[in-house]
């Protein structure tokens, strides 16, 4: 795979986002299929492409199906062919999740507290010294969206008690904004 070339500005088309995250997997998930080798100084990490499974496969290319308050249910996706394959369920972020912070003060390393109250899987009011905002997820998730997840054991469970093993890596950069 040769070294993709971007400017900033530049226009990154699906095939080319997924060659660039598949030249990352060893960086996050050591050992699964990395081969790592010293050339002089240099240390060279080779990824050897293997069939995806959930069991061997570190990122999975993902439809949105549906959102839920700390996961996604997605369906793998193939941008060649337009298709979504097996279904999974993805956790979002940590800071992006509902259970860890609803109905809880959270105390910054600055004194501040703030406590909060989520009213929908992307709305919620952050209260601070009495004073409330409505903060919301921006850009917000949508059915048939496409996000790169990857294998992570995140320690949550779905609505059914099976673990999530998948992760977005949030490449759209979500994060809470005043509404």
């Amino acid at each position: 795979m040769s070294k993709p070339k971007f400017q900033p500005g530049d226009r990154i088309g699906s095939k080319a986002l997924r060659n660039l995250s598949q030249s990352v997997p060893g960086r996050y998930v050591g050992n699964n299929g990395v081969l790592v080798s010293q050339i002089g100084d240099d240390q060279v990490f080779s990824y050897k492409p293997t069939h995806a499974t959930a069991n061997n496969f570190p990122l999975f290319y993902m439809q949105v199906l549906s959102v839920s308050s700390d996961y996604l249910s997605c369906g793998v996706f193939n941008p060649d062919s337009g298709t979504t394959g097996d279904s999974f369920t993805v956790a979002k972020p940590y800071h992006l999740r509902q259970t860890p912070f609803d109905g809880n003060a959270t105390t910054f390393d600055n004194g501040d507290v703030i406590s909060y109250v989520y009213t929908t899987q992307r709305e919620r009011v952050a209260t601070k010294s009495g004073s409330d905002q409505t903060q919301v997820v921006t850009p917000d998730y949508f059915a048939t969206e496409e996000i790169i997840a990857f294998r992570w054991n995140v320690g949550i469970n779905d609505s059914a008690g099976n673990r999530i093993w998948l992760t977005d890596m949030n490449l759209a950069q979500r994060g809470w904004c005043k509404e």
